[in-house]
């Protein structure tokens, strides 16, 4: 079954995995380095989602196996 419903707007029992991503700095930044700064934080993000969701369909598809 899914985690969470869409319709009832309720999540079931499960496992929630979460990463706390290194800590950004911001020091002496301005404003205008907010693009730059944006971009870099948003790779980091993408990186680590790309890696989580490798993990994710490993254990899943050991887990496949597992129960058939």
């Amino acid at each position: 079954t899914d985690f969470y419903s869409i319709s009832m707007k309720i999540f079931d029992r499960g496992t929630i995995t979460v990463t706390v991503l290194p800590w950004v700095s911001t020091e002496n930044l301005t404003a205008s380095d907010v693009p730059l700064l944006t971009e870099q934080v948003r790779e980091v993000m993408m990186t680590n989602l790309a890696q989580s969701a490798d993990n994710y369909s490993n254990k899943t598809s050991i887990k496949n196996e597992l129960l058939h």
